[in-house]
């Protein structure tokens, strides 16, 4: 963080040290000696002035080949050289090799630009030349006041403490961190190199410890936490190693004083105690308790259970407000019984009272202790870690956290028994967290949190009732949709029978119409086919036995005379045998016939002027009902194409086809005559209507006709109809 501040604050003032010159184009004066550049505000250091510096190479970033950065002392002061923001804003263009081959205790002349930094000024690298070697300087004993001031930063120091912690690296973290206590604060020791570490040798040793104080500052550039860093082992003198037994002639307490008052001052080596476990996070923590008092004990390496009385060597740890301990060593005394938790109430978590009689503390708080409370389940949470339940609990004036951990597939039936709304009563370890008051002695709770250590220390008093608000919405919005849905389908289904009545009174109306019009059209018919069948067909019988009774007078006539007169009376007789069939089908359109195809066979036997047995009539599909209309008109034009069959085409046989499908209905009329040219056949100009006529009937009908035929190979007529026309 400290290194993407210093570049981006460093991009803004890129164009000053390309330049180096001020606004009116008058060069830039070098800054020549650290002390100068340390004293430079932010403003003046922001505006990258130019820097030409000598000095001895103090540290050095071993951690990468090529190093990032550099502390560099002039006898006088020391300054932190930036490489990896020059690098990468591209001032430094300079053979990296010769960057790698940089040792600590060189002497360097160093070029480059002023940066505000992190926290101090520093210097952007820019040219550096190789003078030689020197010594390093002395480290200076420095009071904690100077340092907690910040102005020793960068400066080579000496602290003399105790080690408390050694913390190798690991994901996230990649160099050696050493926890020191000296002059009373805590400093990280940061190591740029150590190939292998032995923390047994290294932690409770009283060490002195030479490097660069760097403290640790926050995006605002303010100092948060001290720091020293150091090149490697070379750097650590231990003093007083480490005690063999941890356990053997150390200063021993109790749980409740952890850190009591003594004349002599509290040191800051380990000290001994003892208490039952009452959780445990291996790998990690647990928690201990001893009457009325629990203290949480960060041990990675300890292996503990539940129940187990052991002794604890560990440094004494003050940050959380409360006691507790660090980097311990645990040994086991055997087994006792866990302490009854006690029960408790939000109201009194967050109100710890501290009552004294004489010398002995009757109550005090709850932290680190066995309790338990009651509240309801507000949510199961499982997104933190694997095998890892947090259960939100609200317990009136306040909600808490109670976690548990390493549920396994045993648990799992009781886990998944639990439901959201429950009331619970919780058994384990309170954990708070204190935030300073008005009364050091009394420090406020800010919030607790419960360390539950299995399923069974959950159990359920009363599971929530089905109607809750949530559920209550859920119903009333579920009703609400399906009265909207009940009410849109009758608007829907009462809409779409109002069309359907209308629609069926519009079919029954046209029905009506069409039954009327189809009696009057019958009752027409019949009347016609009598008409004709009394009147004119009577007189053409007539007119031709009358011509064949005045040529039987005549006697001998010319041939060319008998010519004409039998040509007359074949037209008369002609006439008479289509008449006769028109008679014969208006009579059957007036039947009440519904069966199209015995229809035509009816037809077709009936006709004593065609062959008997010529005419075939064949059916194919799942027969439905033609209209009377269309059976009529179909039947007058099969009867005007079989009939030209047999007296033009010479045909000996017809055969009807009729195809029943489920979109239409299709008649083909196909014959074995001799055929004749569509193109030449004689038209209505001629007198010829035959054809024309069934062109018309299926107009009138709404379908097609497809008439072919070739000169010898006789002709096929093809009649379409859709399933609608075909219905009426």
């Amino acid at each position: 963080m400290k290194r993407i501040l210093c570049y981006i604050a460093f991009l803004v003032s890129l164009s000053d040290l390309v330049y180096a010159v001020t606004p009116d184009g008058e060069e830039l004066k070098k800054l020549l000696q650290i002390a100068d550049i340390r004293a430079l505000s932010i403003a003046d250091a922001r505006r990258a002035l130019p820097v030409k510096v000598r000095g001895i190479v103090t540290l050095r970033d071993k951690f990468s080949a090529s190093p990032q950065w550099l502390v560099l002392d002039d006898g006088m002061q020391s300054i932190w050289v930036e490489v990896s923001i020059a690098r990468d804003a591209g001032i430094w263009k300079g053979d990296d090799g010769r960057l790698a081959r940089i040792v600590i205790g060189d002497e360097l002349e160093v070029e480059g630009a002023s940066h505000p930094g992190g926290y101090a000024p520093i210097v952007v690298l820019k040219h550096f030349k190789r003078l030689g070697s020197k010594p390093l300087p002395v480290a200076r004993n420095v009071a904690t006041e100077r340092l907690l001031s910040g102005e020793e930063d960068c400066q080579r120091i000496e602290l003399q403490g105790v080690i408390q912690n050694v913390r190798a690296p690991h994901a996230g973290r990649d160099r050696i961190s050493l926890a020191l206590q000296a002059q009373g604060q805590t400093f990280q020791v940061l190591v740029e190199q150590w190939p292998e570490i032995n923390a047994a040798v290294l932690i409770d040793a009283e060490v002195r410890v030479r490097g660069i104080f760097s403290p640790i500052s926050n995006f605002r550039a303010e100092m948060v936490a001290l720091r020293i860093r150091i090149a490697g082992p070379n750097d650590i003198e231990v003093l007083k190693p480490p005690r063999e037994n941890p356990f053997e002639n150390v200063s021993r307490v109790t749980l409740d004083r952890l850190q009591p008052f003594s004349p002599l001052g509290n040191h800051a080596h380990r000290c001994v105690t003892q208490g039952i476990v009452t959780f445990s996070s291996p790998g990690d923590f647990f928690f201990v308790q001893k009457g009325g008092v629990g203290v949480k004990i960060e041990a990675p390496d300890a292996a503990v259970t539940v129940g187990e009385h052991v002794e604890i060597a560990g440094f004494v740890d003050m940050s959380r407000m409360v006691a507790s301990m660090n980097g311990a060593i645990v040994r086991s005394l055997g087994s006792e019984r866990v302490p009854e938790a006690v029960f408790t109430t939000a109201e009194k978590l967050f109100q710890p009272r501290k009552v004294i009689e004489w010398s002995r503390v009757v109550e005090s708080d709850f932290d680190g202790r066995l309790v338990r409370l009651r509240g309801r389940l507000r949510r199961i949470d499982t997104a933190y870690a694997k095998n890892t339940m947090h259960l939100q609990i609200d317990m009136g004036s306040a909600n808490t956290t109670a976690r548990l951990i390493a549920i396994n597939s045993a648990d799992e039936n009781v886990v998944n028994s639990w439901v959201e709304g429950s009331e619970l009563e919780l058994t384990g370890v309170c954990e708070t967290v204190f935030v300073s008051s008005a009364i050091p002695s009394m420090p406020k709770v800010a919030s607790f949190g419960i360390w539950l250590r299995s399923p069974e220390d959950v159990r359920v008093l009363q599971k929530p009732s089905w109607w809750t608000p949530q559920h209550l919405t859920l119903a009333l919005l579920a009703s609400l949709f399906a009265f909207l849905i009940v009410f849109i389908w009758g608007f829907t289904l009462r809409r779409s029978l109002r069309l359907r009545a209308a629609r069926l009174e519009t079919v029954m109306s046209h029905h009506r119409d069409a039954e009327l019009e189809f009696h009057s059209a019958q009752q027409e018919r019949h009347r016609l086919a009598v008409n004709l069948h009394d009147g004119l067909q009577q007189m053409i019988a007539g007119a031709a036995f009358r011509l064949e009774a005045a040529v039987a007078h005549l006697g001998d006539i010319s041939p060319a005379a008998q010519e004409q007169f039998t040509a007359a009376r074949n037209a008369l007789v002609g006439t008479q045998s289509g008449l006769r069939e028109c008679l014969w089908g208006l009579r059957q359109m007036a039947g009440e016939m519904d069966d199209f195809s015995a229809l035509l066979r009816h037809a077709a036997c009936t006709m004593d002027h065609w062959p008997q047995g010529a005419v075939l009539v064949e059916t194919q599909g799942e027969i439905f009902t033609l209209s009377r209309d269309v059976m009529g008109s179909l039947l007058l034009l099969m009867q005007e194409a079989v009939g030209n069959a047999f007296r033009h085409g010479r045909a000996t046989r017809v055969c009807l086809f009729l195809n029943y499908t489920t979109t239409g209905f299709e008649m083909l009329i196909k014959d074995d005559g001799q055929g004749f040219a569509p193109s030449l056949a004689p038209d209505t100009r001629l007198g010829h209507f035959g054809l024309e006529g069934m062109r018309q009937r299926m107009r009138w009908l709404g379908g097609t006709v497809e008439i072919t035929s070739e000169m010898g190979s006789g002709t096929q007529v093809c009649i379409r109809l859709s399933r609608s026309q075909a219905s009426g």
